[in-house]
């Protein structure tokens, strides 16, 4: 199952998140992302547990609103530019634009 963050997309059921007790998203805005840790969300989908894709839902759902939201923000701030190298653009590639250009600095500090 994957899980999107504001970082890029992650594989919950991989053996490196099974001893990361951190929350699913530092600066999330929905619940589960506070209350549970991403060790905790691998075991419930280790274990088949339903209650692993409710949380995953709504993590999700929160992260595509808040991707949604900050989108309309920097739409309307005139500070969005969306590339098309090649005159076109699939979704797949505009929702990648879109995550690297809304990464938080904090984020993007650590990754480099």
């Amino acid at each position: 199952m994957a899980c999107s963050y504001r970082n890029g997309i992650i594989n919950i059921r991989n053996i490196k998140w099974k001893d990361d007790f951190s929350p699913l998203e530092e600066e999330g805005e929905v619940f589960p992302d506070y209350e549970y840790s991403k060790a905790y969300l691998r075991h419930l989908f280790v274990s088949k547990e339903i209650l692993a894709a409710m949380i995953a839902t709504i993590h999700n759902l929160g992260f595509y609103m808040w991707l949604m939201r900050t989108a309309r923000l920097k739409i309307a701030e005139e500070h969005f530019r969306m590339e098309e190298p090649h005159g076109r653009t699939t979704d797949a590639e505009a929702i990648m634009n879109l995550r690297k250009f809304f990464r938080p600095k904090s984020l993007a500090l650590k990754n480099h």
